[in-house]
């Protein structure tokens, strides 16, 4: 089959276009394709003259990212049309994709307005896919059609050693404030301790950071694919800060299926979902209480072995949930049920 694929997340579409092609899926995309944060995938009918010449490519992707604009006539080409997270795209663009399938994949960036603006769409025909039952939850009245987590390969994502001494977070732009990514809790529970946050559009925070003598140990920001993996493996313990309104983050499946032991903010801090999915003490830790966390990050910062236990049930679980054979036979089972 052929998907025309509207992405507002390059990471996330990286990882659910490879699944999709692997279970015979052929994509094209609209929006924020891979090829800056993640490696370019060169299987995507964007970069197949067989399906769409250079120029109707580039006229496509023109079209949508400069003028809000779908053709009729290339919408026509697919069989179906997912769209990722951008209710106002399933809006503006229905009448051009309303003849053929429509799958709306959500993934955590729900606002309050969200289940009022995708309800009547769910009577339309278009199949609701969920990322998370604690977001399902938040959105009763929206039937949804499946739960597909997002997912990590556990093959990519291993390794843990800990070798440097240090703590690391994984955020994007973590300035945005404490209704968001909780900046004040991770200064006061990282004072004075050994760490690094890496991610884009961090500058100004990381900058402030070393002015205040607050520890920081990396400076580097934005990271490439394999420089991150890389990250994972090495620091000692993984801070988890949360994204305002995300049941979990990408980041936090990074993390955790790598092996290193994390270490998260409690409900208290809207760390939503990660505090039902942690059992602390057992594969993670979480706690409202900043004293108590920072003990705990000293410990596994003093004690190694204590932390490879904690990893090692923590990449379990991880993989359990959120592993890439689970979730490809998700998507299998409802791609054969719905398409």
């Amino acid at each position: 089959m052929k998907l025309l694929y509207l992405s507002c997340h390059e990471v996330h579409a990286y990882d659910e276009l490879l699944l999709l092609h692997e279970l015979g899926v052929d994509s094209f995309v609209l929006g924020e394709k891979p090829g800056r944060l993640r490696p370019r995938l060169d299987f995507l009918l964007n970069d197949r003259p067989d399906f769409i010449s250079t120029e109707e490519c580039q006229k496509a992707e023109g079209m949508f990212s400069k003028s809000h604009i779908i053709d009729a006539s290339l919408a026509a080409r697919f069989d179906a049309t997912l769209v990722l997270s951008r209710n106002d795209w399933l809006i503006d663009f229905w009448e051009t994709l309303r003849r053929k399938k429509v799958i709306f994949r959500l993934n955590g960036q729900s606002d309050e307005g969200t289940e009022i603006r995708l309800k009547p769409f769910a009577f339309r025909g278009v199949s609701m896919v969920g990322y998370s039952p604690h977001e399902n939850r938040k959105m009763a009245g929206l039937p949804i059609d499946a739960t597909i987590r997002l997912y990590k390969d556990p093959e990519e994502w291993r390794g843990w050693s800990g070798t440097e001494p240090s703590v690391m977070t994984s955020c994007q732009a973590i300035q945005r404030g404490d209704e968001c990514c909780n900046p004040s809790a991770y200064r006061e529970t990282l004072r004075g301790i050994p760490h690094a946050l890496y991610g884009g559009d961090n500058e100004i925070f990381i900058e402030h950071a070393l002015k205040s003598g607050l520890g920081m140990t990396d400076r580097s920001g934005f990271l490439d694919y394999v420089a991150l993996k890389k990250k994972y493996q090495d620091h000692r313990v993984y801070f988890y800060v949360g994204t305002q309104p995300a049941s979990y983050t990408l980041n936090f499946i990074e993390a955790w299926m790598t092996g290193i032991p994390v270490v998260s903010l409690g409900p208290r801090f809207n760390t939503h979902e990660v505090c039902e999915l942690l059992k602390s003490g057992v594969d993670g830790f979480y706690s409202d209480d900043i004293n108590e966390l920072r003990s705990v990050i000293k410990k596994l910062l003093e004690e190694p072995a204590a932390g490879r236990t904690i990893g090692v049930s923590g990449r379990k679980r991880a993989t359990e949930l959120f592993g890439k054979a689970v979730v490809k036979e998700q998507w299998r089972q409802f791609l054969r049920l719905s398409l």
